[in-house]
């Protein structure tokens, strides 16, 4: 079965190092495992910065937070170092080779939630994977998959 696409963007919580970034890049799943993509990240509170106070805030929040780092509960690998099979089996053409790639393995994975008001979350251990807006298709396949129970819708 080809990976599918849950989300474009996630964020990580309950861990500390990568609190408050949302990654941009991808999350596939198939039946082995989960995909994160991580080709860059910004700030949530980057949108609030430039609501409250407009351009002087993103300036503003931009130069207190550019040299902020953002590290990865999970093992990371270059997408540059990844073998060509994997190029073709997840389409990584325009992805930049600096990104990097972390594998959730599927028996890892415990619990599914979707709610109205949460959102959607993936629990692997103690840290929880919130995919941004995740396609509704492709997380009603999940249980079929082999994941955890999944509530909600």
């Amino acid at each position: 079965m080809e990976p599918l696409l849950l989300a474009k963007a996630f964020k990580y919580l309950g861990f500390e190092a990568a609190k408050g970034a949302i990654v941009h890049g991808a999350v596939y799943v198939d039946q082995e495992g989960i995909y994160l993509f991580h080709e860059k990240h910004t700030w949530e509170s980057a949108n609030t910065a430039a609501a409250t106070f407009g351009l002087i805030g993103a300036l503003i929040h931009h130069l207190c937070t550019k040299n902020k780092t953002v590290d990865y509960p999970f093992d990371t690998t270059e997408v540059g170092s990844l073998p060509r099979e994997l190029f073709d089996r997840f389409n990584l053409r325009k992805m930049k080779d600096s990104a990097l790639l972390s594998i959730v393995p599927r028996a890892s994975v415990g619990e599914l939630k979707k709610t109205l008001t949460g959102g959607a979350t993936i629990t692997v251990g103690s840290i929880q994977i919130v995919p941004i807006a995740p396609k509704g298709k492709v997380w009603k396949q999940l249980p079929e998959m082999g994941y955890g129970s999944n509530d909600g819708f």
